[in-house]
C-alpha cells in the first residue's frame, strides 16, 4: 500500500522544509497544497530534496486544501493529524 503525506500549507515558510524532510523517510510520496501563501512557502517547498509535489491554489481555507489533497491522493484511507506548523 502506498503511503502519502498530504500537507496543507499557508504562509508556513519557517517550518515547511523540516516538516517535509521529516515526513520523507516515512512515506512514498509528499503532496503539498499551498493555499495562497504570500511568503516563501512555495519556493522553499520546491527546493526540498524530497521531490514533493506542490499544488498551488488561491486562499480558500484549510478545509478546501484538505479536500484537494484527498482528490490528488486518490486513496482509500485518510489520517488527519491536526498539528500546526
Amino acid at each position: 500500500m502506498k503511503t502519502i503525506a498530504g500537507i496543507p500549507a499557508h504562509n508556513n515558510w519557517r517550518g515547511i522544509a523540516s516538516l517535509i524532510d521529516g515526513a520523507d523517510e516515512h512515506v512514498d510520496e509528499i503532496i503539498v497544497v499551498d493555499d495562497g501563501s504570500e511568503d516563501k512557502t512555495v519556493k522553499i517547498t520546491e527546493r526540498t530534496r524530497t521531490g514533493a509535489t506542490v499544488i498551488k491554489q488561491g486562499n480558500a481555507g484549510e478545509g478546501v486544501a484538505i479536500r484537494r489533497l484527498m482528490e490528488e491522493a486518490r486513496c482509500g484511507y485518510i489520517s488527519n493529524d491536526r498539528g500546526k506548523l
